[in-house]
């Protein structure tokens, strides 16, 4: 059987021993071997070369063969070399034991029988080429997927404008018949077809905008914006639907904090009102809180702290870890009790890294939940 290419390396202080196995390696005329006689020339031959397989002695004039295997499993470029010691004097069942604990993949007992050495050989070459040649089929698989991913994220992407723009249409259309003369049932018609488009819309930004995260098509802006201004104009349409519910929103935002700011203010919206929405969805009673603080200013940047509170359902300790990822949502029913796509967590996630910062959740089932994002802005030097 051939082996085309395979570098075999024999490490051992006695010459005697080096010959028997140079002779019986050498019946394998597609292996290159290389014999050295202590662990320091070991480790200059396997920086020089990409060995298939080690055989190594225990008892070395330097270093012994274990403390050579421990160096090799410590490194990611020799981790996965495999090694078979062999040894005269170490053949005590604790020795053997602890050859297999530092990675071996066999452990021979001086002195070795050819016939044995020879299978053990091309078991362990046959076994590695196969093993080579699944993950190179591995690797061309995962490239593969991740260019058919691509491209799906850039289609979708792409259609951004194709989708988003009928469905305006629809919409605007729509309320510009809310404004003529109807019948009470028109108008609960239209108040329906209303209704329907927003949370379609809502459904189709958030796949696009996931799709565009995934593209790496979404580029931050740098613009100066009112912290305070935009805060409370975001807030309002959530103190508004809060009443209905007969529930309290409520927003806070430090004094220390400068009101002109630059960094990317539509993002931080979409980021708060993915926090905010989920936060008044999940309540049922009590309140939504919204705290903005300073963390920390260093020269012209502050690391400010958002902070979504709310007394709604809360999040199972089993969820915590999970629910930014995509399509994930805390239960299994939450899509059919409250509606939407799972994404807002993971959209939000990627939009605050993508903005240097981080965010996290603190919850407990039944007893609310906290959103911390912590995302650093620039100060206008104007202000």
């Amino acid at each position: 059987m051939p082996y085309d290419g395979y570098k075999v390396l024999i490490v051992d202080d006695n010459e005697g021993n080096i010959v028997v196995l140079n002779e019986i390696l050498g019946q394998l005329k597609q292996c290159e071997i290389t014999s050295v006689t202590t662990g320091n020339e070991a480790l200059k031959q396997i920086l020089k070369k990409d060995f298939n397989l080690v055989i190594l002695d225990i008892k070395l004039p330097d270093i012994d063969g274990y403390d050579l295997a421990r160096v090799l499993k410590s490194h990611k470029r020799t981790i996965d070399i495999p090694i078979i010691f062999c040894s005269a004097i170490f053949t005590a069942d604790e020795w053997v034991k602890k050859g297999f604990e530092l990675g071996a993949i066999d452990y021979l007992v001086k002195p070795i029988r050819e016939e044995q050495l020879m299978n053990k050989i091309q078991f362990y070459l046959s076994l590695h080429e196969k093993q080579t040649g699944l993950m190179h089929e591995l690797l061309h698989t995962n490239q593969e997927l991740e260019k058919q991913n691509r491209a799906k994220s850039e289609f979708l992407a792409n259609m951004s404008h194709e989708i988003r723009t009928p469905m305006n249409g629809v919409l605007g259309m729509a309320q510009l018949l809310q404004l003529t003369e109807l019948s009470d049932e028109q108008k609960d018609f239209v108040n329906i077809l209303i209704s329907s488009g927003k949370s379609l819309l809502k459904i189709i930004n958030d796949i696009l905008d996931y799709s565009k995260l995934e593209a790496g098509k979404v580029e931050m802006e740098e613009i100066e914006f009112n912290l305070k201004e935009l805060v409370r104009e975001m807030v309002i349409p959530f103190i508004v639907e809060a009443e209905k519910k007969n529930l309290q929103v409520t927003y806070n935002i430090g004094g220390e904090i400068s009101d002109s700011l630059i960094g990317d203010s539509y993002r931080l919206v979409q980021i708060l009102n993915n926090l905010l929405s989920n936060a008044l969805k999940f309540t049922h009673c009590g309140s939504v809180q919204l705290e903005v603080s300073l963390l920390r200013r260093q020269e012209n940047t502050l690391l400010l702290q958002f902070v979504v509170r709310d007394t709604g359902i809360g999040i199972p300790a089993s969820k915590v870890d999970v629910i930014f990822g995509k399509f994930i949502q805390g239960d299994s029913s939450t899509t059919k009790n409250f509606g939407g796509t799972g994404l807002g967590l993971a959209i939000s996630k990627s939009l605050v890294a993508i903005m240097a910062g981080t965010i996290r959740v603190e919850s407990q089932e039944n007893s609310g939940s906290s959103f911390i994002l912590e995302i650093p802005f620039k100060i206008s030097t104007e202000h």
